[in-house]
Parts: structure tokens; sequence; C-alpha cells
């Protein structure tokens, strides 16, 4: 069995322990247990999408084949977190990818600008030499 990465999981657990108490700690065997925990759950509900969407039909799974597998197995009220994670993580990505392609942009025009002047000071170097 695959875990999820440990580090990402403790993450989330240590900020919600220490969101109601600052000094609340979580020992190395709770970690391994909310681990495997976490893994267990996410290999749950994945069974139950994959037969959501073999029953569509489609080999490739869907956030509607999660969202209809949380809610067959009583985890409705995750549903609409996670909806709203996705469209965030959706939005945050369009934005990586806008900035990446500004950047971009912004690269070629400094390297067109570079060669220019680049060419103005050959130009004015040859002129010299004609003086």
């Amino acid at each position: 069995m695959e875990f999820v990465p440990t580090a990402t999981i403790t993450k989330l657990a240590r900020n919600r322990l220490k969101s109601m108490d600052k000094r609340n700690r979580i020992e190395k065997n709770a970690k391994t247990y909310l681990l495997r925990s976490v893994t267990g759950f996410i290999y749950f509900i994945n069974t139950f999408a994959i037969e959501e969407s073999k029953k569509r039909g489609v080999k490739t799974l869907q956030p509607k084949d999660l969202y209809d597998a949380l809610k067959m197995t009583g985890f409705e009220e995750f549903v609409q977190p996670t909806q709203q994670t996705i469209e965030k993580h959706k939005e945050i990505e369009k934005l990586k990818k806008e900035k990446k392609k500004e950047e971009k942009l912004k690269d070629i025009e400094e390297e067109k600008l570079k060669e220019k002047e680049k060419e103005n000071e050959n130009e004015n170097e040859n002129k010299e030499e004609e003086n």
C-alpha cells in the first residue's frame, strides 16, 4: 500500500492541533496511524469513484465520480469543501500558467532589447572606425 506524503499529513495535523492550542503536539505513533488512516480513506473513496466511472463507461476518473463516491459512503459534507478546493486549485494553476507566460514574454522582450543594444553598439563601433 502506498502512502500519501508524510510531510503533508503531518503539516495538516500540526496546523489543526495548533489552531486549537499552540502547545499541542502529535506523537510519532499518532502520525503513523493518521498516515495509514488517510491512505485507507483515499483508497476507500477511490474504489467507489472507480465503480462510478465504470458505470458511466469511462476509464478516466473525474471529480463527479469522487463527489458521488463521497455521497454514497456517507461523506456528503465533504463534497462542497472538495469542490471549493478543486476550484481554488484550478485558479491557482491558471494564475501560475499566466505568470509563467508573462515571464517568458518578458524574457523574450529583454533578449530582443539586448540584441538591439548590441546591434547599436556594433553600429557605433563601425562608425567610430570609419572616422
